[in-house]
């Protein structure tokens, strides 16, 4: 009598691991060889500053397992979007903007508020991280408004006509601002009263209104004082102002003679003149 042996087999079973492309594992399933694995439903994989991502499918098929296998999630990727929401801190209200993760973001308007001017857009309440434009957004934002106090300074002439008006935040200083010439006299400065010699200190820190009018001083009479030498040749020509002294030039050396001065005082000039070398 022959006696056979009688197999019962069993299928090899096989790892089929399904994963995101940064590596993170999904899910992981032992599947009988020839069978099919059933993958995960709808995946997802954790968007980074710059993209999200849509699943779209998987990179291998999984209805015939033949062996142990990784399946990775394949995504579309998008740029993200963000909001930059404004903070206008008693200025006039602005619609939030919106900006992909690639653009140049940029505040769509600038605010207003009575009586304040606009400084600038910070990235704290505290006022203190100035923004600069255009800002690459990596979340939502929101930015805030600082103003600074806004006072008026207005120039006039001397017969009360405003020559100037302007707007100048709180704490600053002002710019030279010449008046209208006059003639015989030169500018000297401004004052804040009409016909008043006080001259107002432009280095002040503004912290009021200013009406300013000019200061205007009398020009010095001048007088032209002609240096020549020994010979009628010119030397120079000094203008100096009445009743002040003038500083003779050098003098030319005269072989075989002594030069002796000037024929005229040099001091208290009182008009026009002509001077020459004198030598001995």
């Amino acid at each position: 009598m022959e006696i056979q042996a009688i197999y019962d087999y069993e299928l090899q079973t096989y790892q089929v691991t399904y994963q995101n492309p940064d590596g993170e594992v999904l899910k992981t399933e032992m599947v009988k060889y020839g069978y099919g694995s059933t993958p995960p439903t709808n995946p997802k994989m954790k968007p980074s500053i710059e993209y999200s991502y849509h699943f779209v499918g998987w990179d291998n098929e999984y209805s015939l397992i033949t062996d142990n296998i990784i399946i990775t999630a394949i995504y579309s990727q998008t740029y993200n979007m963000y909001e930059l929401s404004y903070e206008t801190n008693g200025g006039n209200s602005i619609s939030p903007d919106y900006f992909y993760y690639s653009d140049d973001a940029m505040p769509s308007a600038t605010p207003t508020k009575a009586g304040y001017s606009f400084v600038g857009w910070y990235l704290d309440e505290e006022l203190t991280n100035l923004c600069t434009f255009p800002m690459n957004l990596t979340t939502d934002t929101k930015i805030f408004a600082k103003w600074a106090l806004q006072y008026e300074v207005n120039y006039y002439d001397q017969n009360n006509n405003l020559l100037k008006n302007l707007k100048v935040n709180e704490g600053s200083t002002l710019e030279e601002y010449n008046a209208p010439e006059k003639e015989g006299y030169f500018f000297v400065g401004w004052s804040t009263a009409l016909n008043d010699s006080t001259i107002f200190d432009i280095t002040t820190p503004i912290n009021q209104n200013y009406d300013l009018y000019p200061v205007y001083k009398l020009k010095p009479t001048e007088y032209t004082v002609n240096f020549y030498n020994y010979n009628g040749d010119l030397i120079c020509s000094v203008v100096v102002e009445e009743n002040q002294s003038v500083t003779a030039p050098e003098h030319e050396i005269r072989e075989g003679y002594e030069f002796t001065g000037w024929d005229k005082s040099l001091d208290n000039i009182t008009s026009n003149m002509d001077v020459f070398a004198t030598y001995k």
